[in-house]
This record gives C-alpha cells, structure tokens and sequence, in this order.
C-alpha cells in the first residue's frame, strides 16, 4: 500500500501531455473564430453605418425641398387672404355674406 498505484482514469504522462496539446489548439482555433467572426460584424456595422448616413443625408435634402415648398405655398395663401381682405373692404355685402359664413376675419392665423 506505500506504493502509489497507477490509476487507469488519469493515463500516462504522455498521454497528458497530448491532451493539453489538444485543448491548447482547441482554445487556438477558437480565439482565431472568435477574432474573424469580431472583424465580420465590425465591417458589417461599419457599413450600416454608411448606408445610415447617406440616407439621412437624402431625406435632410427632401425635408429641405417640402419646408421651401411650404413656404412659398404659406406665401402665396397668405397674399391671397390679403387680397380677399382687401376686396371685402370695398364690397360689404361680400364680407357680410362669404366671410362671415366662414368666419374669415383679415388673415389666417399661424
């Protein structure tokens, strides 16, 4: 009983030894997967980004295009109100009559 016995579970030294190989190149191989597949998923949100970018910058040029739109069309209604003003102030009966049905006072409200 002083005597150590081998026991068969653990194996020789050798056989160890090749074990820690292995794991070393199993821990190997995933550090590299993990590094390629960190890189892939970089890139990729990299170019999202890009994309994300160039259609902002297209919809900041539409919006740009509808405010001037709406400012040449908030113009024009704004002259026309003033040219109804205008002619109610030299017809009565048309201010009685129009604008009080629709409750137009001079000019409408921003």
């Amino acid at each position: 009983m002083s005597v150590p016995e081998n026991n068969p579970e653990i194996g020789s030294p050798t056989d160890l030894e090749a074990r820690c190989r292995e794991l070393s190149r199993l821990v190997n191989v995933l550090f590299a997967g993990l590094i390629v597949s960190s890189f892939t998923l970089t890139a990729f949100l990299g170019l999202q980004m890009k994309r994300s970018h160039e259609e902002a910058a297209q919809a900041k040029a539409q919006a740009e295009e509808l405010r001037q739109t709406a400012q040449q069309e908030d113009a024009a209604i704004q002259a026309t109100f003033a040219r109804l003003a205008d002619f109610a102030r030299r017809h009565p009966d048309f201010q009685n009559q129009v604008l009080s049905k629709y409750k137009v006072t001079s000019a409408p409200a921003k």
